[in-house]
């Protein structure tokens, strides 16, 4: 009996001895993990815009628009470098007071454009009813804009062969917002070279400081929600005057000669007037 106890007393001392060495390593193991600070979480199934879609898309935001300063939603637009724009504030001869996109130079005919989804209708006639003008989508409401650069005609038809440029607008518009801006060109008519050679051809040219194609641009967003937030009422109205830049008073464009040099040549297409009477057949006045 008293050797049973004896070999117990032992066996006990060495539990006792093992499981005091054993809890340091444990408390060491402990104070280890504790000594992490950064845990990084990586979300691959985040919902992207070129993630859900099959074709290519870039997004703009309206934060852009405000960044670049930009009223006018061809000027934003024609950042992109898939984006050109046949007719826009700088087009002088053949312009027809519209903006218009052409994805990858394609034409702005196949170019599909829709606002919240919807086909946006042509613009001006005197292009036969294929662009769409995008002068009457209102800048200040553009929420973003999608541009599909991929073709996308098996979805929405031939006009989309170069792609689709989708602008979603904001629908829950609150409130009063006021825009106005102004701007203009500036040029220094101090070209010796140029004013030379148009002086020893006999001809005239301008010199000194020139500003000229002021542009001024209002616009006038209200809106309010009804019905405990069911509906929403919003009214947008927008002004824009854009002063022509002749080409007479710029020295590196006052007088083109030809190989002759016996006349400055200009111009030959004068600003069109476009009116129609009763028909869908366009009609132009020159002068």
């Amino acid at each position: 009996m008293l050797r049973k106890n004896r070999l117990t007393m032992a066996v006990s001392a060495a539990l006792g001895m093992s499981a005091a060495a054993v809890m340091p390593t444990v408390a060491n193991a402990q104070n280890d993990q504790l000594m992490l600070e950064e845990v990084v979480v990586t979300g691959s199934r985040i919902q992207r815009a070129n993630l859900v879609s099959a074709s290519p898309v870039t997004q703009v935001d309206a934060e852009e628009f405000k960044f670049q300063g930009t009223t006018r939603v061809e000027d934003l637009m024609k950042n992109l470098p898939q984006v050109y724009s046949n007719q826009n504030s700088s087009t002088s001869n053949g312009a027809t007071g519209t903006a218009t996109l052409n994805l990858r130079n394609l034409g702005d005919e196949r170019t599909l454009v829709l606002v919240n989804g919807r086909r946006l209708p042509a613009g001006s006639p005197l292009q036969g009813g294929t662009g769409a003008d995008i002068n009457q989508i209102p800048a200040a409401l553009i929420q973003r804009v999608e541009v599909l650069t991929g073709g996308a005609s098996a979805t929405y038809g031939s006009d989309a062969v170069a792609g689709v440029v989708n602008f979603v607008m904001v629908d829950d518009f609150e409130g009063v917002q006021f825009d106005y801006q102004f701007s203009q060109y500036q040029h220094d008519n101090d070209n010796g070279g140029l004013q030379q050679i148009v002086g020893d051809a006999g001809f005239p040219f301008p010199d000194g400081s020139n500003t000229g194609g002021e542009i001024q641009n209002w616009s006038l967003v209200m809106g309010g929600n009804f019905d405990n937030g069911r509906g929403n009422v919003t009214a947008y109205a927008t002004y824009r005057e854009i002063d022509a830049i002749l080409q007479s008073e710029r020295d590196y464009s006052a007088c083109a000669l030809n190989n002759q040099g016996d006349g400055c040549f200009g111009s030959g297409t004068s600003p069109a007037g476009t009116f129609i009477v009763g028909t869908a057949d366009p009609y132009r006045v020159e002068g």
